[in-house]
């Protein structure tokens, strides 16, 4: 659908005057290659489909000298279309510039494919969005914290020049990573539709879950800095380990010179 919205004739530069109906007949008159072309190798299918789309034209010019033949009547028609339109565009009083820029507009909306849901079905979509929302709203807090200290910086007239020049800077970069929090944000409540829209608002002011959401995230805290402390504890024993063997191997060494100490002594005398 995506496919046949993007080439439809009114949407294409030089062909908003026809109806389409050119497009069916070059449908038909190719729709029998369809079979031939899922077995064919693609150079014998490009081939046939090359000699199909010349022995069309050649039809087409031939039964263009008849009269009231379907390409004269679809040329004439045109012709019409065309006088019809010329006429309109000097009476709108508007520059083809403008026209030509609001033209391009209506057909990006137009084509653009159509929002979907992200999940199956609507809750799911609204309690996903809901965690990103809760996850990021730390960071947006910290980001907009960070952006109107140096917006405070920048106004403030005991700030030195060097001062100033440097929290510009970074204010451009601390608003552009505010702005791609905010439009990730914005694009997944977008792609929601209406009934996962009412949900996530009804999510949103649900004490329950506001409190269900920071005891998730307690416990989350909790379990990395176990496996932190797992880690640490891990190291430790490894290092109480390694000690201990070469305890093991210093005590093993002094016996077996204690046991060898008289036999020396014996030799020595």
């Amino acid at each position: 659908m995506a496919l046949s919205d993007s080439l439809s004739p009114r949407k294409c530069v030089g062909y908003g005057l026809c109806d389409g109906e050119g497009n069916e007949h070059l449908w038909h008159s190719l729709s029998h290659m369809i079979a031939y072309g899922r077995v064919a190798g693609l150079v014998s299918y490009m081939y046939n489909l090359d000699s199909q789309f010349n022995f069309n034209n050649e039809e087409n010019l031939f039964n263009i000298r008849k009269k009231d033949s379907w390409l004269q009547c679809k040329v004439h028609a045109c012709d019409v279309n065309l006088q019809e339109a010329e006429k309109v565009l000097a009476e709108c009083g508007f520059p083809e510039d403008v026209l030509h820029c609001e033209w391009a507009v209506q057909v990006n909306a137009q084509t653009k494919p159509l929002p979907r849901e992200l999940l199956y079905n609507s809750y799911a979509t609204a309690l996903n969005i809901f965690i990103y929302i809760r996850a990021t709203q730390r960071l947006r807090k910290r980001r907009q914290a960070h952006v109107d200290e140096l917006g405070r910086q920048i106004i403030d007239v005991s700030s030195e020049h060097w001062e100033i020049a440097t929290a510009e800077l970074e204010l451009d970069i601390a608003l552009n990573v505010l702005n791609k929090v905010k439009a990730k944000v914005t694009k997944k409540e977008s792609a929601m539709g209406v009934t996962a829209q009412q949900q996530l608002h009804c999510l949103l002011k649900s004490p329950f879950l506001a409190k269900k959401m920071n005891a998730w995230a307690l416990k989350t805290r909790i379990g990395e800095h176990l496996r932190g402390r797992k880690f640490d504890l891990d190291c430790q024993e490894r290092s109480y380990r390694k000690q201990q063997s070469e305890q093991r191997i210093n005590e093993h060494t002094q016996g077996s010179v204690k046991c060898r100490d008289p036999g020396i002594a014996d030799l020595a005398r």
